[in-house]
């Protein structure tokens, strides 16, 4: 950290490209897909709802969410998220900020039961960009409703 005149200046951090070509930030302390995380504020620890990279048509959401650690940033950033559908499209883009108050756990979520992403089933990405760089790269897929003997629906 370094101060001029009692105003505090940080680091943007660096990006990295990891072995499979994802990007990787060194703000971004660990992130992952699960169908959703908060804090508990009994523990303060950060808790998972079903951490996986698959989602059904009739899962309610899922939801990237990123670590970021205390005083990673001086002011909340603004993040864009951009989910892209298996064809390569951008299913949905916007901007989000940290959830309730919490500076270090950011989440933001595609719903997928009852909104048209259930009609893509396939490989998706979502994409986590700051100040127009890429900062984090998540792979997921959304399959079908598996039928009671565990059978997936096809078309």
């Amino acid at each position: 950290m370094i101060f001029f005149s009692g105003c505090a200046s940080f680091s943007e951090g660096t990006i990295t490209l990891d072995d499979e070509g994802s990007p990787h930030w060194d703000k971004l302390k660990v992130s992952g897909l699960a169908r959703d995380a908060f804090r508990n504020p009994a523990t303060g620890k950060i808790e998972l709802q079903s951490a996986t990279d698959t989602f059904y048509s009739e899962s309610l959401r899922v939801t990237w969410w990123g670590y970021f650690g205390p005083m990673a940033f001086l002011t909340s950033p603004v993040f864009t998220v951009r989910w892209i559908d298996p064809a390569g499209n951008i299913f949905w883009e916007e901007d989000f900020a940290p959830n309730n108050n919490d500076s270090e756990l950011y989440k933001i979520t595609l719903p997928i039961a009852g909104s048209p992403a259930k009609n893509y089933p396939g490989t998706w990405q979502v994409e986590i960009y700051y100040k127009g760089k890429i900062v984090d790269r998540k792979k997921f897929k959304i399959l079908f409703e598996p039928l009671p003997s565990g059978i997936p629906i096809t078309r």
